[in-house]
Formats: C-alpha cells, sequence, structure tokens
C-alpha cells in the first residue's frame, strides 16, 4: 500500500451501498493517472490512508483534517456529505463524481503539485461504463466499508435489513 482509500459511514442502513471495486479502482486509477506522473506518494517512505466519512447531513460538504501518523501510515481524515445524490437515478456515477471530488479537493489541499487541471484532465479517462456495471445494490460482503470488519455488525445489519 502507498495510497488507499478506506470508507465509513456511520449510517449503517442508509449509506450508499456500492462495490468495494469502486474504492479499489478509484486508487489504481490515482496512482496511475496523478501520483506516478508527478512522483508523488509512490517512493514516500510512508504510506498514505484517505479515510473518507460518509455522512447524510449538510449538503455539499466536503471537510479535510489535518493529519495523523499512525504505525507508519499518515492518515487524513475527510467528511463527505452524500445527500446530494440521495434518490439519484444515476447514483452509482454520481457517487463515483462525489468521491473524485473530494479526493480532488484532499489533494489540492495537501499535495500542491497537483494542480486543478491535471485532476480534471485525468477524470476525463474514468471507466464509467465498468463502474456502473458493478452490482448495485452490492451484497454486505461487498461493500467493506472500514467499520464492517466487526461481526456484530455485519449481524445487526443483515437482520435489520431483512426488516425493511
Amino acid at each position: 500500500m502507498k495510497f488507499k482509500i478506506e470508507l465509513s459511514s456511520y449510517d449503517l442502513y442508509d449509506r450508499p451501498r456500492v462495490s468495494y471495486k469502486i474504492r479499489e479502482y478509484l486508487e489504481e486509477f490515482i496512482e496511475k493517472h496523478i501520483l506516478f506522473p508527478k512522483n508523488i506518494i509512490v517512493n514516500a517512505k510512508t504510506d498514505v490512508m484517505l479515510c473518507i466519512v460518509l455522512k447524510k447531513e449538510k449538503k455539499g460538504t466536503i471537510e479535510v483534517l489535518p493529519s495523523s501518523t499512525i504505525q507508519g501510515v499518515k492518515l487524513y481524515t475527510l467528511f463527505l456529505s452524500y445527500a446530494d445524490i440521495l434518490g439519484s437515478q444515476n447514483l452509482v456515477r454520481d457517487f463515483v463524481d462525489l468521491l473524485y471530488e473530494a479526493i480532488s479537493i484532499f489533494f489540492r489541499e495537501n499535495y500542491k503539485r497537483i494542480k486543478k487541471e491535471l485532476l480534471e484532465e485525468a477524470k476525463k479517462h474514468i471507466d464509467y461504463e465498468y463502474l456502473v456495471n458493478l452490482p448495485y445494490p452490492a451484497p454486505y460482503d461487498d461493500q467493506r466499508y472500514i467499520n464492517d470488519t466487526s461481526e456484530m455488525y455485519k449481524l445487526v445489519y443483515l437482520e435489520n435489513l431483512a426488516f425493511k
């Protein structure tokens, strides 16, 4: 791992139920189109993890917190409201765009060599056809939010989902 994206959500039942493959795709995409060309992070001594905490409230909110270093990993936390895309007919595509916008803000605020123009140009190469054809809603085991590692969390999720 050099650059990793993790998703977290306080709302177990009403979060975007997207596949973890979106996250993995964006990690690889960003490495290829942004990090390698600018030689940022790829040769660093510490890895970088961007933890995106999704929340429903406060439309349009994107807030990047200062980094902390834990066990050789530089950790950034970013709060992202997904209220603007709730009810979207193209939720997966809109979710990818929202994530990319948040990631772009993160890079512009923390890596001065990464300019808005580079991020906009790179975005043109996102393979939306692949992403929108991933299973949606994704099964619980294919969502892989960072807080899903608890077996109790999974049981509560599945039990309550059955009553919806």
